[in-house]
């Protein structure tokens, strides 16, 4: 299981790593701080500021986690009430995203329905949202804060990554039994929400 965990988290890594290719630190000034030699603000520092910020929070509260050399990645092999969960944490550019991987793959039969189904459940949502590789049919949801018009809180990295956790643990009944039954969307998202979906 711990193999498979990291398999996914050195994908997802690379994934991340590859979108945003290495940018140089650029320094701004900061408005009214004019000294005799100024003063410089990096995102790079900011960035760095917020991933400690996450690292704190998590060693806080008793996650055990990973961390990626040299980049801005965690790694959190995650139990919920309902499933099992890779889940990578990257702050880039003083933005923190969240990402729980579902361990299984939607077969390409089943991925139109998948994808049906997880869009039922992302009309609903407030914060973050499910999505689905149609190349291999990986599911992951998505939960994101952007901190770069302020300082990110401790409050703040608890909700993101709560409401990732929680969302993914609810909606996995679903999205498992979907794969492995001949059900609609509707029907499999009723089985979760105790009702029949809108």
């Amino acid at each position: 299981m711990v193999s498979l965990f990291k398999r996914w988290f050195a994908r997802l890594g690379r994934a991340l790593i590859g979108r945003r290719g290495s940018q140089p630190c650029q320094a701004t000034s900061v408005p009214g701080a004019a000294s005799q030699k100024g003063i410089a603000m990096c995102e790079n520092d900011k960035t760095q500021r917020c991933f400690e910020t996450v690292v704190a929070h998590l060693a806080h509260h008793g996650f055990r986690f990973g961390r990626a050399d040299g980049d801005p990645l965690l790694f959190l092999p995650v139990s919920g009430r309902n499933g099992t969960y890779a889940c990578v944490v990257n702050v880039a550019d003083a933005i923190l995203r969240v990402y729980s991987v579902i361990g299984c793959h939607a077969p390409e039969e089943k991925r139109g329905t998948m994808v049906e189904l997880l869009n039922r459940v992302n009309w609903h949502l407030v914060i973050g949202n499910f999505e689905l590789d149609a190349a291999d049919g990986e599911i992951r949801f998505r939960t994101a804060l952007d901190a770069r018009g302020g300082e990110l809180t401790d409050e703040m990295v608890e909700c993101t990554i709560r409401a990732n956790l929680a969302t993914v643990d609810r909606y996995h009944p679903a999205i498992m039994t979907l794969l492995w039954n001949d059900l609609s969307a509707e029907d499999a998202l009723a089985l979760v929400e105790g009702n029949s979906a809108e």
